[in-house]
């Protein structure tokens, strides 16, 4: 899909029905859901997107929340659509909140996925210094990059969903699908507070039951900004709840939705 000037969203359109976007957090893309959007696709036209930087979406050296939310807004208003429902998760779900409090019109239901309106102190730096320092020059096969972050990165499920950012280049090797000197660039702005208006439609925040990113003494303050706002605590999942808890994350979904 093109947007302007060579940039491209890139998207895959699931099912018939109300339109949802689905917005995924950093380092992910639009395969990292697609158990959900086929549960989503039997009632709703479900459009999953890379986010720029991300998956097969377009390369920028601009990477913060008022540019992810215009790409959304220059998709939703080239497909002609109106009343989208937006699924953000982490990265994802400050795009959506971003998105919702400037076009609150084209918005008809929010759901945020483990993410509050907060700053955060730098979760991840540790993370992408270790992913841009791997000399990718040095990598045959995907156990390799593997096997040089395991000090790194000890969690093995983490590494995996981390590499699986890497493709096979025209010489047979391996290299980053995601721009990882635009994300290295700018992830300072992805730690910030979303700030805007109040949102006062429909929302749904979801979180793990084991992960900080919503913590209780945060809720006054999303009240606050999401007046309607509901929380649902997914019990024994931590911060990619969509994919550690699906049967749970697509009911509670499912649920809001038809309410």
């Amino acid at each position: 899909m093109d947007l302007s000037n060579n940039q491209t969203i890139h998207f895959r359109k699931t099912g018939s029905g109300a339109p949802v976007f689905i917005l995924h957090g950093l380092f992910g893309s639009e395969k990292n859901w697609q158990s959900i959007v086929h549960g989503l696709s039997e009632n709703y036209t479900v459009f999953s997107l890379d986010m720029r930087n991300h998956g097969q979406s377009f390369h920028s050296d601009q990477f913060n929340y008022e540019v992810m939310a215009d790409d959304v807004l220059r998709l939703i208003r080239r497909l002609g659509l109106q009343d989208v429902s937006l699924i953000g998760h982490s990265m994802g779900g400050k795009v959506a909140m971003k998105f919702a409090f400037r076009h609150p019109d084209l918005v008809n239901r929010l759901v945020v996925v483990d993410m509050a309106n907060k700053a955060y102190d730098d979760p991840h730096q540790s993370l992408i210094e270790a992913l841009y320092s791997l000399d990718v020059s040095k990598i045959s096969r995907l156990r390799d990059a593997d096997d040089m972050l395991q000090q790194a990165i000890p969690q093995r499920e983490m590494r995996l969903f981390l590499i699986s950012n890497l493709k096979r280049d025209s010489n047979g090797g391996y290299d980053w699908q995601i721009n990882m000197e635009g994300i290295r660039n700018n992830y300072q702005k992805l730690c910030k507070k979303i700030h805007g208006k109040s949102f006062k439609k429909p929302c749904m925040f979801i979180r793990g039951g084991n992960s900080e990113y919503i913590e209780d003494a945060d809720w006054p303050e999303i009240q606050k900004e999401f007046p309607s706002a509901v929380l649902v605590t997914i019990p024994n999942a931590g911060h990619w709840v969509h994919f550690e808890a699906q049967d749970e994350f697509l009911n509670s979904v499912l649920t809001f939705f038809k309410k």
